[in-house]
């Protein structure tokens, strides 16, 4: 049968491995909370990041909030996080499952702030495949790398693709990709990783990550905070935290490939 690829790109600036901090810079204005926290299937070490917001002129990193309370609630338990230094709160070796909710509760100078994230199942990365493309950018060829699955139909679908190159994240902010499935319910999905040329010999690992609407609608609108190129302040990008707080809280499951270029 002739595969029907949709291809929906949406460009992320994000972390390598989960991790990399987001600066949401405002102008001058009252600083507001920044919260970062990426929960992933499985047994990992979950972090969350709680900082605070910097002048959009000063180009400074986002100062570190060190006197939070982190608490991470699933089902049947209610888990502190413990303080690791530098605005970063650990619970180590912690077990998340998919379909299932958890809820994220950061304290800050008696102020709450509170997110909810839905984990879905994933959903299956079929394959991975490469073809050699002369010229493929202005100053090398060399080959491009596709990720296909089958979207599951009659299923609401919200994904991150992650990528990495001989084992290092692949930082570009449009490496990185999130797309729905509104026009592709139930169909075969393909998506380049245009913005990177492999060579032979090259790793390459990608991460498809099943995340809620609330997950797809901040690193959406994130995206155009980073596609904002006419000098202004950028808006700030959608949050799940009540209270006030700017940043998200998204619990993933993944499904995951490698090939080598040959």
């Amino acid at each position: 049968m002739k595969t029907n690829p949709i291809l929906l790109l949406v460009l992320l600036v994000l972390f390598a491995s989960c991790e990399k901090v987001i600066d949401v810079d405002l102008n001058k204005a009252t600083p507001q909370i920044v919260i970062e926290a990426n929960l992933l299937e499985g047994t990992h070490n979950f972090k969350v990041r709680v900082s605070q917001t910097s002048s959009y002129f000063d180009n400074q990193a986002s100062p570190a909030i060190i006197n939070a309370h982190v608490i991470l609630h699933d089902s049947s338990n209610t888990m502190e996080l413990q303080n690791s230094g530098n605005g970063y709160y650990q619970l180590e070796n912690y077990t998340a499952v998919s379909n299932a909710n958890y809820i994220l509760t950061v304290t800050v100078d008696g102020n709450s702030y509170n997110a909810t994230s839905f984990m879905p199942p994933a959903v299956e990365l079929d394959s991975l495949i490469y073809e050699y493309v002369p010229n493929a950018d202005v100053s090398q060829s060399g080959y491009r790398v596709m990720c296909s699955w089958k979207d599951p139909i009659n299923v609401t679908n919200y994904y991150r693709l992650i990528s990495s190159k001989n084992n290092v994240a692949e930082l570009k902010s449009n490496n990185l990709i999130a797309l729905e499935d509104r026009l592709s319910d139930g169909l075969s999905v393909t998506v380049p990783l245009y913005s990177t040329i492999y060579q032979e010999n090259d790793t390459v690992k990608v991460s498809l990550l099943s995340i809620d609407k609330n997950g797809y609608d901040y690193f959406n609108t994130l995206s155009q905070v980073a596609m904002n190129n006419n000098g202004t302040a950028p808006a700030n990008p959608n949050t799940n935290f009540t209270g006030g707080a700017l940043g998200y809280f998204v619990a993933a499951s993944s499904s995951d490939k490698t090939i080598i270029i040959k």
